[in-house]
C-alpha cells in the first residue's frame, strides 16, 4: 500500500512539474508589455530623436499614418502600428494572423526608454480572441501555444532592430 501510495505522488508530481507556462510574455498590468531603459554614451537626445524617426521610416509602411504623438522638446513619440506574425496552425501550413500595437518611444540624453504594448488581433474568429489572454481553452491550446512563441519571437527582432538602429551614431555620415 505504501509503494503504491508513493508511486502515486511521484507520478503526479513529475506532471504537474512537466507543464508548460500559458504565456511567455512580459506583463503589466495583466497585460502584455515589453519595454527598457537603454543608456547609450555616445548620443544625446537629439541624436537619438533623429534615429528613432529613421527608424520609423524605415520599418513602417507610412511613418505619417502610424505616428500618433511626435513631440521633439518632450522627446516623445508614440506609434499605432501593426505586423504579421507567421505560425503553423496546422499540418505545417502557415498561418499569418495581423497583430495590432502600440509603440512609445521617449529619449533623453544619454539614454531612451521604448515600451511595446497594447496588442490586438486583427481577428473575429473565436480562437484568435484567446490568443493573447493568459487563460486560453484546453481544446486548441497547441495552437495558441505556436502562436505565442512566434509572435514572441517577431517581437524580440523587432526590438534588437530597433536597439541597433538607435545606437548607432551616423551623425557624421559623410557621404
Amino acid at each position: 500500500m505504501k509503494q503504491t501510495l508513493i508511486l502515486f505522488f511521484l507520478i503526479t508530481s513529475i506532471q504537474v512539474l512537466g507543464q508548460l507556462p500559458d504565456s511567455t510574455y512580459p506583463t503589466k498590468d495583466g497585460i502584455i508589455n515589453y519595454s527598457e531603459i537603454i543608456k547609450v554614451d555616445s548620443l544625446n537626445k537629439n541624436g537619438l530623436y533623429i534615429n528613432a524617426k529613421k527608424w520609423i521610416v524605415n520599418n513602417y509602411k507610412s511613418a505619417k499614418n502610424v505616428i500618433q504623438l511626435d513631440d521633439k522638446e518632450a522627446g516623445e513619440i508614440i506609434l499605432k502600428g501593426n505586423f504579421d506574425v507567421y505560425y503553423d496552425k496546422a499540418l505545417g501550413m502557415p498561418i499569418a494572423v495581423n497583430v495590432n500595437h502600440v509603440f512609445k518611444i521617449s529619449v533623453r540624453d544619454f539614454k531612451f526608454k521604448y515600451e511595446f504594448t497594447d496588442f490586438v488581433i486583427d481577428r473575429t474568429e473565436a480562437l484568435y480572441n484567446d490568443f493573447l489572454k493568459n487563460n486560453s481553452p484546453l481544446y486548441h491550446k497547441k495552437a495558441v501555444r505556436k502562436f505565442r512563441e512566434a509572435l514572441d519571437k517577431q517581437i524580440k527582432l523587432y526590438l534588437a532592430d530597433f536597439k541597433a538602429a538607435m545606437i548607432t551614431n551616423n551623425q557624421f555620415d559623410d557621404f
